[in-house]
């Protein structure tokens, strides 16, 4: 009477990713049964999703079967979890600047990349009067955000001073 399970391997580690691209592919392991020599099964995966496409977790099973149905079972978990914020592709806008009111620069154009996909970059101005109408602060604030939520961003103040005096021309009479 056969009452003994086939003995397995040691189970692949179990590993966190950032990206679901990372995912080893799916290997077949063999057992040893007392009776039957080698079993070789391929691993089967069960997948629970998370919020984003590179946040899941992976259960990846093998189940070695000899002919009168000892079991012994096998499994690693993939955890895949992207934490890693997008990073912006051009040079920066300084941070801090102090301009004359008509020396104000153009708002810059940033993209970003990511390690597990694409990036998206919001753009917000907002502007904060000061004491006369030609002295302000404007602030400027890039959001990059990957399809995981994780988020980098850069803000740029610039602080807009009215310093030239009038001028005075005269007018022939």
């Amino acid at each position: 009477q056969d009452s003994t399970a086939p003995v397995a391997p040691q189970a692949p580690a179990d590993v966190t990713l950032a990206c679901a691209s990372e995912v080893p592919a799916t290997i077949s392991l063999t057992a040893t049964d007392n009776c039957a020599g080698e079993i070789t099964v391929e691993g089967v995966d069960t997948t629970v999703a998370g919020d984003c496409p590179n946040s899941f977790v992976i259960t990846r099973t093998w189940l070695f079967v000899d002919a009168c149905g000892n079991e012994t079972p096998l499994s690693q978990t993939i955890t895949v979890d992207d934490t890693v914020p997008p990073t912006f592709v051009e040079e920066l806008p300084a941070a801090s600047l102090t301009v004359e009111c008509d020396a104000i620069p153009a708002m810059a154009t940033l993209t970003a990349i990511d390690n597990c996909g694409t990036a998206s970059v919001t753009e917000a101005v907002s502007t904060q009067q000061g004491d006369c109408p030609n002295n302000y602060v404007i602030t400027r604030t890039w959001t990059a955000t990957d399809e995981c939520g994780n988020e980098t961003s850069h803000t740029q103040t610039i602080t807009v001073q009215d310093t030239t005096n009038p001028e005075i021309t005269l007018q022939a009479a």
